[in-house]
């Protein structure tokens, strides 16, 4: 069984939202690593998004 891993242009998509904890995990499949890319970066994205305006307050 292979095991599946992030690619690297989205190691780097998360290491630039400060998400560097997570590049190395594994994953059964490309779907399920897909789709925790894209849950990891819009949380990192909205967590980012929302420190500016509070910045803005």
């Amino acid at each position: 069984m292979n095991d599946f891993r992030f690619t690297q242009s989205q190691k780097r998509r998360l290491k630039e939202l400060g998400a560097d904890s997570y590049v190395n995990a594994t994953f059964k499949n490309e779907e399920e690593r897909d789709s925790t890319f894209d849950n990891l970066a819009t949380a990192w994205e909205r967590k980012h998004r929302e420190a500016l305006l509070n910045l803005l307050k």
